[in-house]
């Protein structure tokens, strides 16, 4: 790890080149189908050591991609990943969002559980003399 020190007369100023966790990722539990966005805050002092921080999300320890459901972003100090329906409960898992640059790195994790809907159809008719019942259920969710 490198470390730089700038010295001005009696003052000592240390730059904080490795990327800094500002804001740390929050678990999340969601149902099927729900939208999804976690998002953390990294900083540096990219300026003056000229080394910008690069960012990665990883999800049970493989790289996330961006794809037309799944989309990453990167504006410092914000780092975001945004799931736009959770289709199945496998979306569920350990996300990790790392900062790094030749300095150093950093991450935080986050804990995504995902609730399944249970889809309950049921019918039955009773009849009597004079009457007749229908009751039908559906989507109901034990969440």
């Amino acid at each position: 790890m490198i470390s730089t020190i700038i010295v001005l007369f009696h003052n000592t100023l240390l730059l904080h080149c490795q990327p800094r966790l500002v804001k740390s990722l929050e678990d999340f539990v969601g149902t099927d189908g729900d939208p999804m966005s976690l998002v953390c805050e990294f900083e540096s002092d990219e300026a003056v050591c000229g080394d910008a921080i690069r960012v990665t999300w990883m999800k049970d320890g493989v790289e996330v991609k961006p794809s037309k459901d799944i989309q990453v972003s990167w504006a410092p100090p914000e780092a975001r990943l945004t799931i736009q329906e959770l289709l199945y409960p496998d979306d569920g898992g350990l996300y990790v969002c790392k900062a790094r640059n030749n300095h150093g790195s950093v991450e935080s994790t986050s804990r995504v559980n995902v609730n399944g809907k249970i889809k309950v159809e049921t019918a039955f008719t009773y009849l009597s003399k004079s009457t007749v019942i229908e009751i039908k259920t559906r989507n109901l969710c034990l969440c």
